[in-house]
């Protein structure tokens, strides 16, 4: 849940937000002067959240389907370490980004 503040930075939503960002730029969907910044600022913050041998995430949480309520959302346990799913968005934007830097 992004847009309440008792809700943790999640990582893997910031992955696909910013991988989403990303794509719109590259393909003209997006304002440059306005979402650049945005994109820049993410990239930053994901990789601050990656350890630098790959095995620490912070804040992936686990992967869950439609829940009975809101509450749930915010109990979801949040993740510290090594998970695959958060690995494989955190390549996915890096990717992303590697052809975005190349224009």
């Amino acid at each position: 849940v992004i847009d309440h503040p008792e809700s943790y930075a999640e990582f893997t939503s910031t992955c696909m937000i910013s991988y989403s960002i990303a794509r719109g730029l590259q393909n003209g969907w997006l304002n440059k002067s306005e979402w650049d910044p945005v994109l820049q600022k993410s990239w930053i913050a994901i990789k601050s959240r990656i350890g630098t041998d790959g095995e620490l995430v912070v804040d992936s949480c686990t992967g869950t389907g439609k829940q009975k309520s809101m509450e749930a959302y915010f109990d979801r346990k949040a993740i510290l370490g090594r998970d695959d799913r958060a690995g494989a968005m955190a390549l996915l934007f890096a990717r992303e980004m590697q052809e975005y830097f190349k224009e």
